[in-house]
């Protein structure tokens, strides 16, 4: 935010704001945005020795992980188990998205999926929010 001064200068403007209640019931009293509440929205981190694989699933109270060995059919396999979770919590589940890193397993799986009905994104890592400070 900012204003400006008559001569055209902008200032500066900081207005401070508390920060929102992130508790977990207050999560699920956030209504979903249309077809959010419908959908398993999974991220995998791959390496060449495993992959680990997480997922939201609304109405769900745990967030499920798993680290698998490097197998599309097992991925496969965790995001259907975790669909047939939600559905029988009562969830309708009608999409699940899935996003992981351009890399070594990025095209051919996200192909591989898309033809199962999952719908795979694949993403450039410069495009990945991560933070740069060194520990």
């Amino acid at each position: 935010m900012g204003r400006r001064q008559g001569d055209g200068t902008i200032v500066a403007a900081a207005k401070l704001m508390e920060c929102p209640d992130t508790s977990a019931e207050r999560l699920e009293q956030i209504p979903p945005r249309p077809g959010q509440d419908s959908t398993i929205i999974a991220d995998v981190e791959m390496s060449q020795s495993s992959w680990l694989v997480a997922g939201m699933l609304r109405g769900i109270e745990r967030q499920p992980r798993k680290k698998l060995e490097p197998s599309a059919e097992r991925l496969l396999g965790v995001l259907h188990r975790w669909r047939d979770e939600a559905v029988r919590a009562g969830q309708k589940i009608k999409r699940i998205a899935l996003a992981f890193e351009a890399g070594r397993d990025d095209f051919w799986l996200a192909r591989w999926l898309w033809a199962r009905g999952v719908e795979a994104h694949v993403i450039h890592p410069s495009n990945l929010a991560v933070s740069r400070e060194h520990h």
